[in-house]
């Protein structure tokens, strides 16, 4: 029995609540690791301003989510007068569209930042990335100005050929950025665990896990953000109004998954940091230098002194006790002090 256009909008409302909340916590958490920092750097600043243009942007969106759908419930009677929800040629729907664009966009930015940055800033990776990154936001101002060109109701918001085929076409590009991302990291992941497992005969991935944990492995690579835009395309083929349930999810997780990203990079848990530290340790090791020691909280300055006392007389040469030292005889003596 298929969901009606009502149930789903009250759906929405919940979860788009819940995942809003989620969202909140970590955007107070990345702007508290962020702002606080003694050492603020080009990139911490450039990460503080998309920071709080996602929040923005993803505030404004729950907000005019929240006020078209409760208007529609409270004020249109949405229970029962199904018809004001086939309405989408709203103002509203053109700010949303515009809104989730630019989350997306700063989402796929950020997932190719890092693995641009853990292949040490490889030309091709930028190239390749900016041309996928351009393509998506060209689809989403071709799907934005198809929706406003659509008839004023539809049964179904990619009811329209052109709104269907620009649809698609955004959600393919945001995929493959982020396959390409997920790809890039996987692959730099896999050649730093052979080549610790021939240095060490370590696994190097299960020495990753044990270091940072398998979430923000799986967080940083990118995985469950392509689950979910994978999963978001094929309820798109299958299914008339799961769509629209998904892409209320997609508004949060698409400034979720960023902020997860740039809480990781302020606490120092990422891959990149941990490759760095394994090739600082193996070049420290093959230049015969050891390792720096941590410094401790409190120290204390301990003297040994050792004294040798070398006794030599007219007839012979022999070690005696200190208070045997007889008259005509010479002591040498050399104190150390560490």
């Amino acid at each position: 029995m298929a969901i009606s256009m009502s149930d789903l909008c009250f759906i929405s409302i919940l979860l788009q609540m819940f995942l809003y909340g989620i969202y909140a916590c970590l955007f107070l958490e990345a702007s508290y690791l962020l702002i606080f920092r003694k050492k603020k750097s080009r990139v911490i600043i450039i990460m503080i301003v998309l920071n709080t243009i996602m929040w923005s942007v993803a505030t404004t969106n729950v907000v005019m989510n929240m006020y078209k759908n409760t208007t529609r419930f409270l004020r249109q009677n949405g229970f029962e007068n199904i018809a004001i929800f086939d309405e989408y040629a709203t103002l509203e729907i053109y700010l949303q569209l515009v809104l989730e664009g630019i989350n997306i966009i700063i989402g796929d930015s950020v997932v190719i930042w890092r693995a641009w940055h853990l292949w040490n800033q490889r030309r091709w990776i930028l190239a390749v990335s900016s041309f996928l990154l351009l393509g998506t936001g060209v689809t989403v101002a071709n799907l934005t100005y198809a929706l406003s060109a659509s008839p004023i109701t539809l049964d179904n918001l990619f009811d329209d050929p052109k709104l269907s085929a620009w649809g698609i076409a955004t959600m393919m590009l945001t995929t493959m950025t982020n396959l390409f991302a997920t790809f890039l990291i996987a692959y730099r992941t896999w050649s730093h665990h052979q080549l610790l497992r021939s240095l060490t005969g370590q696994s190097g991935i299960v020495r990753l896990c044990k270091q940072n944990g398998i979430f923000p492995l799986l967080i940083e690579s990118g995985v469950f953000y392509c689950c979910t835009w994978l999963a978001t395309i094929i309820i798109f083929i299958t299914t008339s109004n799961g769509i629209n349930l998904m892409l209320d999810i997609i508004s949060q997780l698409t400034a979720i998954y960023p902020t997860l990203i740039i809480i990781l990079v302020s606490m120092r848990s990422t891959l990149d940091v941990a490759i760095q530290s394994f090739e600082q340790t193996r070049l420290q090791l093959s230049t015969g230098m050891r390792p720096p020691r941590p410094l401790l909280m409190h120290t204390s300055r301990s003297s040994i002194e050792v004294h040798t006392a070398v006794y030599m007389s007219n007839d012979n040469i022999g070690t005696f006790p200190d208070n045997s030292l007889n008259s005509g005889d010479t002591k040498l003596e050399s104190t150390v002090v560490c």
